[in-house]
């Protein structure tokens, strides 16, 4: 779960205050917004899961080390390949 979203109803400002002052929590892009023809009583407030998106990045990071490892193995080997080949065929030159 990247983003953790709750509703808050607006006449509960104690609430509301606590969720975005002391938890920050911000409102949503998802959360409607009054007008003059439609008043809403909630709101849409979240934030995003900061420790799943470090685990994530951290996940990523990983992968790519392990493939750059792989490429550098790779390499080595068909470098080990291609001087062996120019021996052998220097050597019936």
């Amino acid at each position: 779960m990247r983003k953790i979203m709750l509703t808050v109803f607006k006449h509960n400002e104690a609430g509301r205050r606590f969720f975005l002052d002391r938890l920050g929590y911000e409102t949503d892009e998802t959360s409607p917004d009054d007008d003059v023809h439609q008043q809403f009583d909630y709101a849409i407030v979240s934030k995003f899961n900061k420790r799943k998106i470090a685990m994530e990045k951290k996940r990523e990071e990983e992968e790519i080390r392990a493939r750059l490892a792989m490429m550098q193995v790779q390499g080595k080997w068909f470098l080990r390949l291609t001087l062996l080949l120019g021996l052998l065929l220097s050597s019936y030159l």
